[in-house]
């Protein structure tokens, strides 16, 4: 089976088609597959004057927390002193999701701070020493 490369005009990558019905069961893709594998990560986000956690999920946590100060999210625009306290690197995005969906369902602020303060978090805990929660 040949894949056609198709140029979007509204998006400057491309992506990749079958050039007529689809793969065969058991057919292996022809699409390159040199692309780099991206770390993806789990972060929570904690504001000093709402007194909330956000948690999120994403390649790159330090532009993604520029987006939140910049009040360009609808949960984080209502403060723009978000302070990064926890991040996980996980090998694929979906592994990301399943643990940001793990934090999330406990509906727990300890659960969270217990997150915080794990061993798997990978920031310094600078930023949150003086914080009382």
């Amino acid at each position: 089976m040949s894949l056609v490369r198709i140029q979007s005009p509204r998006f400057h990558n491309c992506r990749w088609f079958p050039a007529r019905g689809g793969l065969a069961y058991g057919e292996k893709s022809s699409r390159p597959d040199s692309l780099p594998a991206v770390m993806h990560y789990v972060y929570i986000l904690y504001s000093l004057s709402q007194d909330r956690f956000y948690i999120g999920e994403s390649a790159d946590p330090k532009e993604r927390l520029e987006h939140h100060r910049a009040r360009d999210q609808r949960y984080t625009r209502r403060a723009a002193d978000w302070i990064l306290v926890f991040q996980k690197s996980t090998a694929s995005r979906h592994e990301a999701l399943k643990i940001k969906q793990l934090i999330k369902k406990a509906k727990s602020r300890k659960t969270i701070v217990r997150w915080i303060h794990g061993l798997d978090n990978q920031i310094l805990p600078a930023p949150w020493t003086s914080f009382v929660w």
